[in-house]
């Protein structure tokens, strides 16, 4: 078709049926730039980049689709209870008391979830509304942003801060924030991007400050498997868990199931039945074939070697990574990661970090992730994932070593 008729078809097209404007609803409007998003469409768009922003390179252990294939295909039962199986609730009792967890009673405590990321945004609309308030303890998970702008709540942030060799956080900081419209605390724990580990004397600080002031703590617990040495403590370890916490957690990081859309959530027995049935008039419950992964990958034996190894390899990519910073100098300098599998990189020079990463990729093609994405306290650092295959880590910072060498 040559250019004439290409022409003369889109004129017609537009005739008969002219293109609409729509107008979107207070809530979409509400949403903000997604800054690591918008650099995607950037890398693809240049093609040939490498991705150290976050990946899933570790397959879902085989014994999960051995055991699905024994047990699950053999039953015709393909429809869930909408508040989870049963023998999934049991198995994460069993996970929660190895891990000295209190998950209270799973039948009114426990929700069964298309991952943590899909709770906390039904959770989000539960709580939060135009009159109320967030706080956000950042740098953090930078989805949060938009999810709780979806609300139309305002959120406060309380940054934490560099000193001395790690993030620290004044608790009383946040508690000055907290007014009359306060909802919740959001924390992300272990903290991505940071690393950080939250201390049990810090979290129960927190706990105490929700109890208060009657608000909620919500943790977002997604890697609380991964951690380089130092002691992890998870809010349900807390000796009051009480009725002010909320802890979601996903398959997805320490089981290898991103794609499985699974997860649950410990939430107060006094709400349990409200988030059950908004879930219910939202998504009704994660796949039954999910949730049958999940209990395999809770209870079969393989899978805890399996963990093991995978926090090995992802801590020599770290310690790689950090050896490559260093190499490269150039004001460049970090504070060393205690769990995730992020490194949170400060740099020296007046450029904002969306400028930064945009030139990198430009130049050097390889996207990093900017930090202001991450909230208030990440502007001036840039975060790197390195989970990968230790293949796609190395050609990620042999590029990244590069720009700064060439351009910085």
């Amino acid at each position: 078709m040559n250019e004439d008729k290409l022409l003369l078809q889109k004129q017609t097209n537009e005739e008969n049926f002219p293109i609409k404007t729509w107008q979107t609803s207070k809530y979409h409007k509400a949403l903000g730039k997604n800054y690591t998003n918008d650099l995607y469409g950037l890398a693809l768009r240049k093609g040939n980049c490498i991705f150290l922003t976050g990946s899933c390179p570790t397959p879902t252990p085989q014994v999960v689709y051995n055991e699905l294939h024994k047990t699950f295909m053999q039953n015709n039962k393909f429809c869930s209870y909408n508040t989870g199986e049963p023998a999934l609730k049991f198995a994460i009792s069993k996970y929660a008391e190895e891990h000295n967890e209190n998950i209270g009673r799973p039948s009114k405590n426990v929700l069964i979830t298309l991952g943590a990321t899909t709770f906390l945004q039904q959770l989000f609309l539960y709580i939060l509304d135009e009159d109320s308030e967030c706080i956000v303890i950042t740098p953090t998970f930078q989805d949060y942003f938009n999810q709780l702008r979806f609300t139309r709540c305002s959120i406060v942030e309380v940054s934490m801060c560099e000193k001395e060799n790690e993030w620290t956080l004044n608790v009383d900081d946040v508690d000055k924030v907290i007014t009359e419209k306060t909802k919740c605390i959001l924390l992300c724990s272990p903290n991505n991007p940071t690393g950080k580990i939250y201390s049990e004397q810090e979290l129960t600080q927190l706990a105490n400050i929700a109890k208060k002031h009657n608000i909620f703590l919500v943790a977002d617990e997604a890697y609380n498997f991964l951690s380089y040495g130092k002691k992890y403590t998870s809010l349900l370890s807390l000796n009051d868990v009480g009725d002010n916490i909320i802890v979601a957690r996903t398959f997805s990081k320490e089981f290898s199931m991103c794609g499985w859309r699974v997860g649950y959530a410990y939430v107060p027995s006094i709400i349990y039945d409200d988030l059950f049935h908004l879930q219910l008039s939202f998504n009704s419950v994660a796949a039954t074939i999910s949730q049958k992964a999940a209990e395999i990958s809770l209870l079969a034996s393989e899978i805890k070697p399996f963990i093991k190894e995978e926090i090995v390899r992802i801590k020599q990519n770290r310690d790689y990574v950090m050896s490559i910073i260093d190499r490269i100098g150039k004001g460049l300098s970090y504070i060393v990661p205690e769990a995730c599998p992020y490194l949170f990189v400060k740099y020296n020079k007046n450029i904002d970090s969306y400028d930064l990463c945009k030139d990198i990729i430009d130049k050097s093609s390889v996207i990093v992730s900017p930090g202001i994405g991450n909230g208030q306290g990440g502007e001036g650092h840039f975060c790197i994932t390195f989970g990968d295959d230790i293949c796609v880590v190395t050609e990620g910072m042999k590029r990244l070593e590069s720009y700064f060498n060439l351009y910085y």
